[in-house]
């Protein structure tokens, strides 16, 4: 595989699933199905399934042009499309906005964190994820989405992941 997206899924012992789904990056598709784990270790019948997204700006545009584009633009466009398929939730987290030119980190550098943003996608289960992967492998689909993406990101870097063992803390005095 030649394209920049990076997928790590569980060893090959756990149970995957048959049904293949694809995923894009640049102009490269590949198989999913090894990536999507139904084994009761990681996922149980009806859980959520989230994905992370790390994209970077296409090279010469201002944070706030990458930001407005994806907003105003490809979000309307996947909406379009992917219709009643379209993720459960899709969370954009923007590293770089506004008049902060780097992200204020807390610790590390900025080297250490290429992304201008960090997209999470959510998901009601296994099978809303494989019907919205399905419409992805429409041939005049992904043109479309590679024509779009080629507008804003740099799709050569784009990086993403489908989330396994999912857990989460919270604080109970602010429930």
């Amino acid at each position: 595989m030649t394209s920049g997206l990076e997928c790590y899924a569980k060893p090959p012992s756990s149970d995957y699933l048959a049904n293949s789904i694809l995923a894009y990056t640049g102009f490269q598709y590949f198989e999913l199905s090894a990536l999507i784990v139904s084994s009761e270790s990681v996922h149980q019948k009806n859980m959520p399934y989230s994905v992370l997204i790390f994209g970077i700006r296409k090279a010469g545009l201002s944070p706030e042009e990458f930001k407005d584009y994806y907003e105003n633009k490809h979000i309307p466009l996947l909406k379009s499309l992917l219709g009643d398929q379209f993720a459960k939730s899709h969370t954009r987290y923007y590293i770089t906005s506004g008049a902060i030119a780097q992200p204020a980190f807390i610790m590390g550098q900025p080297s250490d964190l290429p992304w201008d943003v960090v997209a999470a996608l959510n998901f009601a289960d296994e099978e809303h994820l494989k019907r919205c992967a399905a419409i992805y492998e429409d041939e005049e689909t992904q043109k479309i989405f590679a024509a779009d993406e080629e507008n804003f990101l740099d799709r050569a870097s784009l990086k993403m992941v489908i989330l396994g063992d999912v857990r989460q803390s919270v604080n109970e005095a602010l429930q």
